[in-house]
């Protein structure tokens, strides 16, 4: 697809916790096609994968399950606790994550010109991918909230801790991004944006297949 009759493109990021799953399922609803990063970095630690093979000449075959999957829990305990570890994480799996979530969006923009097209990419200013978008939107939360809700799926203080400083601070997400959602409250509330932002969003890129075709 030539870039300058591609449509508009999407980018969502945010904290970890900040309800960006909830998010992607209510944007699905209302017809939008979602890549999820977290998804493709899933995929590429499965057995055989490339990111499979990666970390294991990075970090060494016991980071693997039986199934020679890549065991998620144990390579998050190694990198959350070493930042050093985590930066060489990052250096060897975001490179192949972007690739693909690259490609699943020019296939989507190809093959479903019907619907717009965002990815989801938690740690997109982290890993300075943000130049791609057109535009950045951002679930975003209190402190408190994200702590209380990485508490109900089981993390103890010092690994909310570890996941949060691992992560920009949520205002200077904010500040980088061009649409904030806050989430902090029901999931009613987060629905009403979701609406809105597909509102905002539908004219720019209803306008621009127009003049593609």
């Amino acid at each position: 697809m030539n870039p300058s009759t591609e449509p508009p493109r999407l980018g969502i990021t945010g904290g970890i916790a900040t309800g960006k799953s909830t998010l992607t399922a209510l944007m699905e609803k209302l017809g939008w096609k979602m890549i999820d990063s977290d998804l493709v970095t899933h995929n590429l630690y499965q057995a055989g994968a490339d990111g499979a093979r990666i970390l294991v000449d990075t970090f060494g075959p016991s980071i693997l399950n039986h199934d020679q999957s890549v065991n998620r829990t144990l390579l998050g305990q190694i990198v959350f606790a070493d930042s050093s570890k985590r930066e060489l994480l990052n250096s060897r799996i975001h490179p192949l994550v972007r690739a693909e979530w690259q490609r699943q969006h020019r296939e989507l923009s190809l093959s479903q010109p019907g619907h717009p097209v965002a990815v989801i990419i938690p740690l997109m200013f982290e890993a300075k991918t943000e130049n791609w978008f057109e535009s950045i939107a951002c679930t975003a939360c209190s402190p408190e909230e994200q702590a209380r809700r990485l508490g109900t799926r089981g993390y103890n203080t010092t690994q909310i801790n570890q996941r949060l400083q691992a992560q920009w601070p949520m205002a200077r997400k904010m500040e980088r991004s061009h649409i904030i959602i806050w989430n902090d409250g029901s999931r009613e509330l987060l629905q009403a944006q979701a609406a809105r932002l597909d509102r905002l969003w539908h004219p720019r890129y209803t306008n621009s297949r127009l003049t593609a075709q």
